[in-house]
């Protein structure tokens, strides 16, 4: 499932589902976008790759979970991929891994690929500081 978030001027302007035509309409207009990816199927990372020119390498990276926390830059194909690790307790009170791939597109476009609820860093970066959108 992919939710696109649009932000205009540090602020949530809408909330929609993934259209392709939108989103191109979207950035001519100068919009920040979050687009949140939870357990994405091949079809749509395939179109996330089409979308915005996502590497085929990072793009490979994020169809597999149990990354290491790395950062790479794409600068041919306009965007960083990162892969954290946020590692909150669950309510035994053991330790969990959360693992979130992110794209990164001057400061034009994010977009976060889960499998389970947003983590802690994640939210903070988003809603804590929206300078970064």
């Amino acid at each position: 499932m992919i939710t696109c978030r649009t932000y205009r001027d540090g602020g949530l302007e809408g909330e929609r589902p993934f259209d392709p035509t939108a989103i191109e309409r979207g950035r001519a207009e100068g919009l920040r976008l979050w687009l949140d990816v939870v357990d994405p199927t091949t079809d749509e990372l395939e179109e996330l790759r089409r979308t915005f020119g996502l590497h085929p390498l990072a793009l490979e990276d994020s169809r597999n979970w149990g990354q290491r926390a790395k950062v790479e830059f794409y600068t041919e194909a306009g965007h960083l991929f990162v892969v954290a690790h946020a590692l909150p307790m669950d309510e035994r009170g053991q330790v969990v891994d959360r693992e979130v791939h992110l794209f990164v597109g001057q400061r034009s476009y994010l977009i976060t690929v889960r499998r389970e609820p947003a983590s802690a860093l994640v939210l903070y970066v988003l809603f804590k500081r929206r300078d970064w959108l």
